[in-house]
């Protein structure tokens, strides 16, 4: 329950989409894991139909789970669990939560594995498991809630 209320809003929540550019987005089942909005996500083993939490370094995604007509649990997260469908981001641009500080135009990178694992990073090693993802980059720098944009190409 909202108890205060502020007249600075964040910009933006994980997982929305930034603008009204060109976009392709693609309905995916969760293979495995608890995926929250604007993580990003590898192929499952149906390569056709699901997604999930990457688990070893990785160059390619799928892309990145969108936030879409979602309640939040009782602890007030929003996740979407095994068997859920999940909208995933192939090409364009979406806001996800970044582990540190970003900086627009550089290369983004996805985290493997660890309390951040499906976030985005700015550099190799930052935390030790991210890599940098080919055709990604960050559109916006980091803002006060920990959110950044990321371009899918």
């Amino acid at each position: 329950m909202q108890t205060s209320y502020s007249q600075y809003m964040e910009p933006a929540i994980a997982g929305t989409l930034y603008d009204i550019s060109f976009r392709r987005i693609d309905s995916y089942v969760v293979e495995t894991d608890n995926i929250s909005p604007g993580m990003g996500v590898v192929l499952g083993a149906n390569k056709e139909r699901q997604v999930k939490l990457g688990a070893a370094t990785t160059s390619v995604v799928a892309g990145i789970a969108l936030l879409q007509a979602r309640e939040q649990n009782a602890d007030g997260n929003v996740i979407y669990a095994d068997k859920d469908t999940v909208p995933v981001l192939n090409k364009g641009r979406a806001w996800v939560p970044v582990t540190g500080a970003v900086t627009a135009g550089n290369q983004a990178f996805l985290v493997f594995s660890g309390d951040n694992r499906g976030k985005w990073a700015s550099a190799a090693g930052d935390p030790a498991t991210a890599s940098a993802i080919t055709g990604a980059k960050f559109i916006t720098s980091t803002t006060g809630a920990g959110l950044a944009v990321v371009e899918l190409n």
